[in-house]
Formats: structure tokens, sequence, C-alpha cells
């Protein structure tokens, strides 16, 4: 990508005429799709809205002061433009209909009438219009990057593991589900071949004070006899199945889920990183 400085950036403007003129000066060039001073204003006023919804900033320019910083600001634009562009290449743009569903879900989760929802919003100083516009051009994004960004990012189990483990968590003990082969009796002593035939029995089949006893059991092959209430059960291990417990997965998918999200934040820039090899961009701040 080759940067082009045709012209200092003005940190302050003069007198209204002036002002609107400048305004419509081009500060970038994104494959030909022009980018003006004005965009760089109206961007400014929104980022100051934390009420606009955004993916991309979400993404690569959280904790970052794009409001002091117009150098990266321009390269939010150009980012932006980059995948609007994809987005258009591979005809991802999201209908009418799917902006008001997702709108309308939003106004649902408020509970507020449309009047009440649009109210709310002029509150916050946000255009309704705009607010959907917005709207579209997250879910448009929000699509790209499924699609073409999240494929990119794989994450085994060991990865999960030592991440936790490098996090100084520690993951509780897998629980043992045992498979049985089962059948009952009334008579202590009555020999293994007078029950035809065996029944298997799955962990979740099993009545509690069965899965107690069968807990203290070793993994034989003789079958063995565990008395409960009046009835005689015999029982012989057929395979025992490690599994995660709800703490165990609660830890493990959280500690996944931000392992996708660095993951994902590496593979978008890399993305970029490329495509602005690819592209032809000027920039005049």
């Amino acid at each position: 990508m080759k940067y082009f400085i045709l012209i200092p950036f003005l940190l302050a403007l003069g007198a209204s005429p002036l002002k609107a003129k400048l305004l419509n000066k081009t500060v970038a060039t994104v494959n030909h799709k022009m980018l003006f001073l004005s965009q760089i204003s109206r961007t400014k006023t929104e980022i100051k809205n934390s009420n606009l919804p955004d993916s991309l900033r979400d993404i690569l320019y959280k904790n970052k002061n794009l409001l002091k910083n117009n150098r990266l600001l321009l390269d939010y634009l150009i980012t932006r433009q980059l995948l609007l562009n994809k987005i258009k290449k591979h005809n991802l743009a999201v209908s009418p209909s799917e902006v008001n569903s997702y709108v309308e879900k939003i106004r649902s989760n408020y509970k507020l009438t449309i009047k009440q929802f649009k109210h709310l919003l002029k509150e916050k100083k946000i255009d309704y219009s705009q607010y959907k516009k917005f709207i579209k051009i997250k879910l448009e994004i929000n699509q790209f990057l499924r699609q073409f960004i999240s494929p990119k990012v794989q994450i085994s189990q060991t990865e999960v593991q030592n991440y936790i483990f490098k996090a100084g968590t520690k993951l509780p003990k897998l629980k043992a589900q045992y498979n049985l082969l089962h059948a009952i009796t009334e008579n202590k002593t009555a020999p293994s071949s007078d029950f035809t035939p065996w029944v298997k029995l799955t962990y979740p089949q099993m009545s509690r004070k069965l899965r107690l006893f069968v807990k203290k059991l070793k993994k034989l092959k003789k079958p063995q006899t565990i008395k409960i209430a009046n009835q005689y059960h015999l029982v012989k291990i057929q395979s025992i199945t490690k599994i995660p417990g709800e703490k165990y997965k609660s830890i493990f998918n959280k500690a996944k889920a931000r392992l996708f999200d660095r993951k994902f934040k590496l593979a978008l820039q890399s993305w970029i990183k490329k495509e602005k090899r690819a592209s032809k961009i000027k920039i005049f701040l």
C-alpha cells in the first residue's frame, strides 16, 4: 500500500464558507472510492455517541482514542471502506426487512412502543433513519466476518486447556459416567447365568442410589451384586466415560470465548493487512 501525502491536515477551521469548502476536501481514496474530511468530522460525532452500533470499532479500535488521533481515525474509515467494498463484491447486503426486524428486536427488548423508541433515540441525539443505517452496516459487516474471518479461527481443546493453565485457573476434575450391564433379582446367590439377557444401562438411566453404589466399584470383569431396598442388582461395568461437569464447562467455554476473540482479532488484522497491500490507497492527510 502506497501513501501519498499531498496536503497538511487542518486542525482548525475558519469561517463557515471556508469550513464548508474544506469539509468537501478528499482525505483519502480507497480503490478510487473517495473519503472526505466531512466524514472524519461526522465520524467523531458518531464515536461520541456510544449508542450507535459499530462491530468493527468494537473489535479493532477498542480502548483507542480515535477522537484525538486523526490518522488512526482515517485508518478506521479506510478499513471500513475495504470491508464495505468486499460486502458489495460478495453481495452480502442485508435487506430493509432484515434491518427492520433487527431494530424491532432491540425495541422489544426495551419494551417500548415505536413512538417511545424514537423519542428515546431523539433524547440521545440519534436520528431514527441514521440509527437504521448503522444497523444495516453492522449486520453486513457481521455477515462478512462470519463468512470470511471466523472460519480462519481454529481452536483445539489442548489450546484452551493451556490457556486456562497459563491464566492460573484450575479446571475441576472430569466426572466419571458408568455404562453397565445390569440385571435385577431377589436372590443374592443367583448365578449370572439365570439372567437372560443383560440390560445395558447408561449413567443417565440409573437411579440416584445406583449411581452412588456404582461409583464405589472398581472396573472389574466379574459381575457384582448391590442391594437396593429389597432387590439385588447384578451389575457389570462395561465402560467408564469421563465427562465435564457444569463448572468445568463454564470455565472451559469462557476461556474458549476469550481465546476465540483474541485469535479472531489477529485473523482480521492479518486479512486487513493483506487487503491494504492489494488495494490502491492514497492518503492526503
